[in-house]
């Protein structure tokens, strides 16, 4: 019994721990140092993205525009109603150009800008490993059978 308690601790351990680090963008979005500042835009530069990665932005007063905006090589994916947070979720891994900012333009207080990893993680482990995992389980399980009705 033991080992397969053992082998369903290996088994959670390989597809439920698994984690995403953050991309190069990611990082540089969560280095500013700045903030707050009273900006009509941050500007970005091209960055490599992984998919599923959300960045954030918040502003406040003092300023007056209608939206902040996120936008990726220069194409607007995400809005929401100033003062506010907007947000937007990276659909696919690449290297964008992400720029925060208002519309119209005008200078606000972004007092927040952050980039986040995905919540919920998703197995990288190959298939072979896979495979391999559920005949050694299955191994274990008939022996572990067999050698209680031997006893």
């Amino acid at each position: 019994m033991n080992r397969i308690k053992v082998s369903a601790l290996l088994f959670s351990m390989l597809f439920c721990s698994q984690t995403f680090a953050q991309s190069e963008g990611c990082n540089i979005i969560n280095g500013i140092a700045v903030l707050p500042a009273f900006v009509d835009r941050i500007n970005g530069a091209p960055r490599a993205y992984l998919a599923g990665e959300t960045i954030s932005a918040t502003a406040a007063a003092p300023g007056s525009t209608t939206n902040l905006v996120i936008e990726e090589n220069g194409v607007v994916v995400a809005t929401a109603a100033f003062p506010g947070t907007v947000s937007y979720r990276v659909p696919t891994s690449g290297t964008f150009t992400i720029d925060i900012g208002t519309d119209p333009n005008a200078q606000v207080t972004f007092t927040n800008a952050v980039c986040t990893v995905p919540s919920v993680s998703v197995p990288t482990t190959p298939l072979w490993s896979l495979a391999f995992l559920a005949l050694s389980l299955l191994i274990l399980v008939y022996f572990g059978v067999r050698r209680n009705k031997v006893a």
